[in-house]
């Protein structure tokens, strides 16, 4: 496969693959660029040495492969880093694993101290398609705050994650998050009820 639309190359690729974005999937082998365009691809490693010019700067390195650019128009790399850090739940097939590896966690850290799993996990892909509630979160441990985090906009925290989670609003949020229901499944919301503070949760008495 060839492909070339001038006659001279401000810079020549030759690699061991170079990857397009063609249906037909094959690899190819030089990739000639003017400015800021591809102008020629070539399958044979010297199919565009004919475009090379006192002026054109040339890449041989049959170690390289070139690919498309990526355009990711929603990332996150601080988060991705900070997932790295946190409990890995998208191990988890069901609830039930889910539990378990907050309950692991917490056999590891002292009472009080909070849990943070990371965000990179859906509730699609447990066998439940439901996400934890505050009741799920207290089997695995009532001695520590625990904040599920998921996605980037909401989150749900066990019964020691709602007495510890303070707002900075009035005292009718205050009130609105302790209804029963908010107890009971424990989803936190931040632009409804304020962020988070993870302040110590006390260990229960002995």
């Amino acid at each position: 496969m060839d492909y070339r639309s001038k006659d001279s190359a401000d810079v020549l690729i030759r690699a061991g693959s170079i990857h397009t974005m063609s249906f037909d999937g094959g690899a190819l082998r030089a990739i000639a660029l003017r400015g800021d365009s591809i102008v020629a691809l070539s399958g044979a490693v010297n199919g565009l040495d004919d475009l090379v010019t006192p002026d054109t700067r040339v890449v041989d390195d049959p170690s390289l492969t070139v690919l498309p650019a990526f355009n990711d128009t929603h990332n996150h790399l601080l988060e991705a880093t900070r997932n790295a850090t946190f409990l890995p739940v998208n191990q988890a097939r069901n609830l039930a694993e889910f539990v378990v590896l907050v309950r692991e966690r917490a056999a590891h850290m002292p009472a009080g101290q909070w849990i943070q799993t990371s965000n990179a996990w859906h509730e699609e892909h447990l066998e439940e398609h439901r996400l934890p509630t505050a009741d799920d979160l207290d089997q695995a441990t009532r001695n520590h705050p625990v904040l599920v985090r998921r996605g980037g906009h909401m989150a749900v925290v066990n019964s020691c994650g709602l007495q510890e989670a303070h707002h900075r609003r009035d005292a009718r949020s205050d009130r609105r998050s302790s209804r029963p229901a908010a107890r009971r499944h424990g989803r936190w919301h931040p632009r409804r009820r304020g962020p988070i503070r993870a302040d110590s949760c006390a260990a229960p008495a002995t």
